[in-house]
């Protein structure tokens, strides 16, 4: 056996014994510096949890360890922060912050924010963290019945991509910094609908009463991803493909997802 093959051979096997297969060992690249990555301010089980400013303990959510993970595989560090759509977005465009962990893709947002594409540059939905739909939610008995349900506003987050699809769709749209804000205006009777993703609520909030239910079929499908600055891109794009690849390969573990990471 050659000096080449037995080389290889101990290679690939710490590759599998460092979990760093296939495409054997994650090639090294220049980490960034500094390193923002934020996430959303709301809760959004199981990929985050808590709410505001602060990570919740000792389980922040998927997403915040598919980041540790992957910047470890890396040997990268990074600040980790939360805060709303509309001022993260802001923080993006002026590269105050590099990578915002759960945006959906909308066409506005390439403007400043850079997201995987393919070779003919359409969007690279082989890279996205997490493929739902958007509904509504409503309550189980609303008030006056079902059949004669006026619906004049509907609860929207600013800067989300919810209050994109209610534009399109021409809603009465209320807006609220956060989706609990919402639910719980939802109950009070200040509005009629809520416009979520799916997996928005946890089980035990949509039952709490009055319990809410989602109301089918839904209006639009959308995917998540960890878009960059594009300064950040510009700077280190080996970084942020290896980063995206790595993201794409825990989320497609976790949710057990059939369709591979390219």
């Amino acid at each position: 056996m050659s000096l080449r093959v037995r080389v290889w051979m101990v290679a690939l096997g710490l590759g599998l014994g460092l979990g760093l297969l296939p495409g054997v060992a994650r090639a090294a690249v220049a980490c960034p510096q500094p390193l923002v990555v934020s996430f959303l301010d709301g809760e959004f089980p199981p990929f985050l949890y808590g709410n505001g400013t602060q990570f919740a303990t000792p389980k922040p959510g998927w997403a915040v360890e598919w980041v540790r993970q992957t910047l470890a595989e890396l040997g990268c560090e990074a600040s980790l922060t939360r805060g709303p759509f509309r001022r993260t977005a802001q923080q993006m465009a002026v590269d105050a912050v590099q990578i915002a962990v759960g945006f959906a893709h909308l066409p506005e947002r390439e403007l400043t924010m850079r997201f995987p594409h393919r070779a003919d540059g359409s969007l690279d939905d082989r890279l996205a963290l997490l493929t739902t739909d958007v509904v509504l939610f409503g309550l189980v008995e609303p008030r006056g019945g079902a059949a004669g349900q006026v619906v004049r506003k509907v609860g929207i987050v600013t800067g989300s991509i919810e209050e994109s699809v209610a534009r399109e769709r021409r809603l009465p749209m209320e807006a609220a910094p956060t989706h609990r804000a919402n639910l719980a205006k939802l109950r009070a009777g200040r509005i009629d609908l809520v416009l979520g993703v799916r997996q928005v609520f946890s089980a035990s909030e949509l039952v709490a009463e009055p319990a809410v239910q989602v109301l089918e079929p839904p209006l639009q499908v959308v995917r998540y991803f960890a878009p960059t600055s594009q300064a950040l891109y510009e700077r280190h794009p080996d970084f942020v493909k290896a980063f995206w690849l790595g993201m794409c390969e825990r989320a497609r573990r976790q949710t057990q997802r059939p369709a591979a990471c390219q």
